[in-house]
């Protein structure tokens, strides 16, 4: 009987093209020709799944002929040939999870919505294979992306795992959805964004002003999580972002946090935010001195050649700063004794005494009496 049905399935995969996928359906359903006659047990019934499932398999006919007119076939079919397609990602034959992954792209956004029934109402194998036939739809299923990311939390760990995989695939494409939920007033739908985020990893990091802001978060599991995506998924990709904040005086909270993980991100891996943080730190903002500080010090020997060459700089404000900084770091700021005590006799009053300060801090030597202040050469008459 499987040889005769196979035989059958190929003659009207050959013909499907001009007969129409329904018009088949619906009148072969009706006959006993395909599977014997209606006395004795009861027959197998033909329905557009079925179908749809044999035609696939025949994606892997050793004749192109019936390769293509199940195809085209499929596309006929449409949208509820999707389960059968994505049945079809998972063949042992490449050819045919090609095909059905073209096949699903082609049939376009309305397979995603059967798809995403799938995921409210099938078994953990339909819910798997319906993300893995969203992800491999790309763009096309942009509608079902929300949905994919709710599944992190799916009852089944095959269907979370799944789900992963689908945000790791999906990524650049996958980040307006996430982006969109990050702002969405259930705190458990804020928790799948970050940690879809976290999987998306380095791609992600033209959200890393969503994910700061999420280090405010109300709710303490989304918090924890948007660090961790800074820190491990995003990483040191994120540190052009960071850098960014520390220059909106407008958004004060963002800008201490921001500090806060290019402290934990380490020293080697911010260099390219120092200048932001002393520049931060030149503003006298008593909410970000100690923070910045502090980075600076968990920094340590790594930015002392970074201070060390704005100690001379011109601008009055980055030299203090960055003698404060280097007061915080202990021993491996003390080879920048020379320029310090240098500082002591420069024109500005803040230069001295900040200078100065530092010197006792590290515990240099600091001469008494004090160096004359340097004055600005006149002008000839």
């Amino acid at each position: 009987m499987a040889g005769r049905r196979t035989s059958i399935l190929k003659t009207w995969a050959l013909v499907l093209n001009t007969a129409g996928v329904y018009f088949f359906l619906s009148w072969f359903s009706r006959t006993d020709f395909a599977f014997g006659h209606s006395e004795g047990p009861p027959q197998e019934v033909l329905t557009t799944a079925s179908v749809s499932s044999d035609l696939v398999s025949a994606l892997a006919d050793e004749d192109e002929a019936v390769r293509t007119s199940a195809a085209q076939a499929i596309e006929k079919i449409g949208p509820e040939a999707a389960p059968a397609l994505a049945v079809g990602l998972e063949s042992p034959n490449a050819d045919v999870r090609k095909k059905a992954g073209e096949l699903l792209r082609a049939i376009g956004p309305e397979a995603a919505v059967v798809l995403h029934r799938r995921l409210d109402e099938g078994d953990a194998q339909e819910r798997r294979r319906a993300i893995a036939a969203l992800a491999e739809m790309g763009a096309k299923a942009e509608a079902a992306f929300s949905r994919i990311v709710l599944a992190l939390r799916d009852d089944d760990e095959t269907v979370r795992e799944a789900a992963q995989q689908a945000i790791r695939r999906l990524e650049v494409t996958i980040l307006p959805t996430l982006r969109k939920m990050l702002a969405d007033p259930d705190a458990a739908r804020r928790l799948d964004a970050v940690r879809g985020l976290d999987l998306v990893g380095p791609t992600a990091r033209s959200a890393t002003p969503q994910l700061v802001h999420a280090l405010d978060d109300e709710d303490e599991a989304v918090r924890d999580a948007a660090r961790r995506a800074l820190l491990v998924g995003i990483g040191p990709r994120c540190v052009p972002h960071l850098r960014q904040i520390l220059t909106w005086k407008h958004e004060p909270r963002l800008r201490l946090r921001s500090v806060e993980i290019l402290t934990e991100m380490g020293g080697a891996e911010t260099k390219d935010a120092w200048i932001a943080l002393l520049r931060a730190l030149a503003e006298d903002n008593e909410e970000l001195h100690d923070p910045v500080c502090r980075a600076f010090q968990v920094y340590g020997a790594d930015a002392v050649d970074f201070l060390y060459g704005w100690l001379t700089g011109k601008h009055v404000g980055m030299r203090c700063a960055a003698a404060e900084a280097l007061s915080w770091i202990g021993e491996p700021a003390r080879k920048t004794a020379p320029a310090l005590e240098e500082g002591l006799a420069h024109r500005d009053p803040r230069v001295r005494k900040t200078f100065e300060e530092t010197m006792r801090k590290l515990g240099l030597p600091v001469p008494s009496p004090l160096p004359t202040p340097r004055t600005e050469p006149q002008p000839p008459q």
